[in-house]
């Protein structure tokens, strides 16, 4: 929470009845060229598909639009190792954009 460019309104977390974490987003803006990051993003396995994630990710879009985002972007892996991941996003309009790509060398 130190660390810059953190910003409260943009942390949000979703607690079950008991009062327990369940979900969570946390959105970081760069104010300059009006993007955000949401990153990360998770859900306890317990709180699975209930569409969590989602909520706290829409919030903490809504969020960063009133704080002047016009643009978001989320870095996940979205590969079929996490499917969910991948409909979550795609569910919330995101769009498959660019891949990274990790090369690795024998030794």
């Amino acid at each position: 929470m130190r660390a810059w460019p953190y910003q409260a309104e943009l942390d949000w977390l979703v607690e079950a009845s008991d009062g327990s974490p369940a979900a969570f987003c946390l959105a970081w803006l760069d104010e300059r060229n009006r993007a955000v990051a949401l990153e990360p993003v998770g859900t306890d396995p317990g709180h699975r598909r209930l569409g969590l994630a989602s909520a706290a990710t829409l919030a903490a879009l809504h969020a960063a639009r009133r704080r002047g985002a016009e643009s978001a972007c989320v870095c996940a892996r979205g590969d079929d190792g996490h499917p969910s991941a991948r409909a979550t996003y795609q569910a919330l309009g995101f769009e498959p954009f660019a891949r990274s790509v990790s090369f690795l060398r024998d030794r």
